[in-house]
């Protein structure tokens, strides 16, 4: 097989078993484990990118995962990821599945590209652990990702079956199936699901599509409803109405201009835009501040170190965010052109819905949000 071997990650096995950089046969499952969920978690970014059920063709053969050696430490193995075209959405689902072990260990909702029914592999990487041993798969200064028997223990109490029931869902619409009548959706959380819908909303649905870029769906469906991570699945839209804070005229142009710099190989190269997995959570990003908290449309721009800038003025305030792409982080800064008064913050996991309202709501302070309002067919 063709491709680079990329250095990919270098978990920490710590306990009595591992001194010595030992690490005995019986815990390789647990590597196994991993490499299985990463390719799990990385056919539903890649499907969830596409906008499509099935992965790209060749996907499955290109992803290989080596072990190299075991590093000084504890125990650290060192594995090495194949290059190919899809490597940077392979990493993107390796920090989805470490960001999904640090929710676990604080109780938190699971990150929205972390498919449910991967709980079950996610377990089996810690059956292999005994007393107070443990994994560390991320380390400061990023969020520590550290699996325990703790850990173990509470994605068994997380995997209880979730709650059946009519609930109002808002979600932005990626794909149909109108054959199947299978609508797929992309909830606040930023999980995407597949519901169906009865021919009376076919309607409704192609609408829906059409305007997916600058609306979203307020809908009362019949959903599955976890108690920490709240919806989570979506069996049937029963009822809806397209919304929008913002307009096909304003979110087009921008997600137009975001396209450019990446289409642009002297852009990309001179700014380290990075690859594709980025560029799609940027449009997402960027959209849904408009299309779903309201905020105006920015002057973009291509920034250094891969980033995005955004620039806006109103009522004598220059108001600007830089969003790093490879951190997913947003800094935001506002100056009074009248008093010099300045103003900063710093949002991180800035793709999360919540961030997102917090980053709004510091917006709001210095320029006007547009209000939600529903758009007839």
């Amino acid at each position: 097989m063709s491709g680079d071997l990329l250095e990919f990650a270098k978990p920490r096995f710590d306990g009595d078993r591992f001194e010595g950089h030992l690490l005995p046969l019986e815990v390789l499952p647990a590597l196994n484990a991993y490499g299985d969920l990463v390719l799990e978690v990385a056919r539903r970014v890649v499907t969830d990118q596409e906008g499509s059920i099935k992965v790209p063709k060749g996907f499955n053969q290109a992803f290989e995962l080596s072990l190299k050696t075991i590093g000084p430490g504890s125990a650290i193995p060192e594995i090495l990821l194949r290059d190919s075209e899809w490597s940077s959405l392979v990493q993107q689902a390796r920090e989805i599945v470490s960001d999904t072990i640090a929710a676990v260990n604080a109780g938190e909702e699971l990150p929205g590209g972390f498919p449910l029914e991967s709980l079950s592999q996610l377990e089996k990487i810690g059956k292999v652990l005994k007393g107070s041993e443990t994994i560390t798969f991320r380390s400061p200064p990023k969020r520590p990702s550290i699996y325990s028997l703790e850990t173990l223990e509470t994605l068994r109490q997380r995997q209880k079956k979730p709650t059946q029931k009519v609930t109002q869902v808002y979600a932005g619409v990626f794909g149909v199936d109108f054959d199947k009548k299978s609508i797929g959706m992309r909830l606040s959380s930023g999980r995407a699901v597949r519901g169906r819908f009865e021919p009376a909303l076919e309607n409704l649905v192609n609408i829906a599509v059409a305007r997916r870029t600058w609306t979203r769906l307020r809908a009362e469906a019949e959903a599955l409803v976890d108690s920490v991570d709240g919806v989570v699945g979506v069996t049937e839209i029963l009822s809806g109405r397209t919304v929008s804070c913002s307009s096909h005229e304003l979110v087009g142009p921008m997600l137009d201009r975001l396209n450019s710099f990446f289409e642009s190989d002297a852009v990309r190269t001179e700014f380290g835009l990075p690859a594709r997995g980025q560029r799609s959570w940027g449009e997402r990003f960027l959209g849904g501040l408009m299309v779903e908290n309201g905020v105006p449309k920015p002057h973009l721009y291509p920034a250094e170190n891969g980033s995005l800038r955004c620039e806006w003025m109103h009522n004598g305030w220059d108001v600007s965010m830089e969003v790093s792409l490879a951190e997913e982080k947003a800094y935001l800064h506002a100056l009074s052109l009248s008093t010099n008064e300045e103003s900063d913050h710093e949002v991180g996991s800035a793709g999360v819905a919540a961030s997102r309202a917090e980053i709004a709501a510091w917006l709001g302070k210095y320029l006007v949000l547009a209000p939600e309002r529903e758009f007839a067919p």
